[in-house]
């Protein structure tokens, strides 16, 4: 199988237009394909037409991916700006000995007769249409095994996901993004590879928070904001499997059940040190823990709202397999009640002088409620659902510190089911 390097062709028409390119950028990163992009590469005193003829030229380059739109293909015909020089040096190189196949054309935009738009020296290409969000899920998948070289016709088993460098803290959650809207297209058109398309993504949500579990002293005076801000960078991971939890929940399909379970245990996982980790302090991995307990909170919040009743008693019911590393008495299993976290570490950054928080923990989730689909209210919901069935299951305990903040008259309502 190739290694597959693209370079960008496209019209700087709008910085909307231009973020979307770097969204595919990223997607395409995401998928282990190097890419080639003037916003990424090309410098302040680089001489871009050199820079253009050299991208179009160069061997290791595998394909041009050439953005076509209104504006592009006016300035491509026009021999305008300097798209209108790339597309002089990309005419040259496809009428030359260059393999057919390096210069892909990507649909971005069609004429109201419903002719796509293209400069001439591409109209008899073969394109892929990229000109809705729909359309560019659907072929994305395409676009890919055509830069492998692994065409649809063969459909071969997917295999191990690319290998990653660890990333740094804070670092961008497209990988994240890319596998979710990857599954969600197989979800959407009833692929066979939805399990494995599932456990990318749920890999891939792991990794990206493993990465942000220390391994050695802080360097930092103010660990309590250090704390804060790795929480902040977990919240799209709360977010995005808040949103497959919303997607999936209610299909009743047992690779889902499973997926979940798997999910929790990795969750237990991220709430403690890493295996490799031999001298640490507990408040190094409270952004995790209260990452772990948040998120529990929002996936069960998530399956009440849709009345996943089964998923539900799933969740609240099963043991989880615990790291062998983070055992404790040779215990081996925990129940869902090893998800709480509270913690006045956090006192003095979340209230005011004097002001005494009843739970610090309970205040940053409250803080940290920014889904319109999801409140806050659900939130204390699912936290009085946790209560109630800890009362009537052996070796649970639950304190709903969410319920701090409810009124005297607030009713909800617990019944998730048989």
């Amino acid at each position: 199988m190739i290694q597959p390097k693209v370079f960008i062709s496209y019209s700087w028409s709008s910085k909307t237009h231009q973020q979307h390119i770097k969204d595919i950028a990223e997607r395409l990163a995401a998928d282990g394909v190097e890419t080639v992009i003037d916003i990424y590469d090309l410098k302040e005193g680089d001489d871009k037409n050199h820079y253009m003829e050299r991208m179009v030229q160069d061997t290791s380059v595998t394909h041009v991916l050439v953005i076509c739109d209104r504006k592009y293909s006016e300035k491509a015909d026009n021999r305008k700006d300097g798209v209108g020089v790339e597309s002089i040096i990309i005419s040259q190189e496809i009428y030359s000995s260059v393999s057919q196949s390096k210069f892909i054309p990507l649909i971005f935009e069609y004429k109201e007769t419903g002719e796509a738009f293209t400069p001439i020296f591409l109209k008899s290409r073969i394109y892929i249409d990229f000109s809705t969000p729909e359309k560019e899920n659907d072929n994305w998948e395409r676009l890919i095994r055509l830069l492998y070289g692994k065409p649809e016709f063969t459909k071969p088993k997917l295999g191990k996901a690319p290998a990653y460098l660890e990333q740094d803290s804070g670092a961008p959650t497209y990988e994240i993004n890319a596998k979710f809207s990857t599954l969600k297209s197989a979800i959407s058109n009833q692929k066979s590879n939805i399990k494995e398309c599932r456990r990318q993504f749920l890999e891939t949500c792991y990794q990206y928070c493993d990465s942000l579990r220390l391994r050695e002293q802080p360097k930092t005076d103010d660990f309590p904001a250090e704390v804060l801000l790795i929480h902040r960078n977990l919240i799209p991971v709360r977010d995005i499997l808040t949103d497959w939890v919303l997607l999936e929940g209610d299909s009743g399909n047992d690779d889902f059940s499973k997926g979940i379970l798997d999910l929790m245990e990795s969750l237990l996982e991220l709430r403690g040190r890493p295996k490799i980790v031999n001298s640490w302090n507990e408040t190094w991995y409270l952004p995790h823990q209260i990452f772990a307990y948040e998120t529990f909170l929002y996936i069960l919040a998530a399956l009440i709202k849709i009345e996943a009743f089964q998923q539900i008693h799933t969740l609240l019911h099963s043991s989880y397999l615990l790291p062998v590393h983070l055992r404790n008495r040779g215990m081996e299993f925990a129940r869902f009640s090893e998800f709480f976290t509270n913690s006045d570490y956090l006192q003095q950054k979340l209230a005011p002088e004097n002001v005494r928080l009843y739970s610090p923990v309970a205040e940053l989730v409250k803080q940290s409620a920014s889904r319109s689909d999801i409140s806050f209210d659900e939130l204390k919901q699912a936290d009085l659902v946790a209560l109630m069935v800890s009362f009537i299951s052996k070796g649970a305990y639950w304190y709903p510190q969410m319920l701090l903040y409810s009124g005297h008259y607030e009713n909800y309502s617990c019944y998730y089911g048989d």
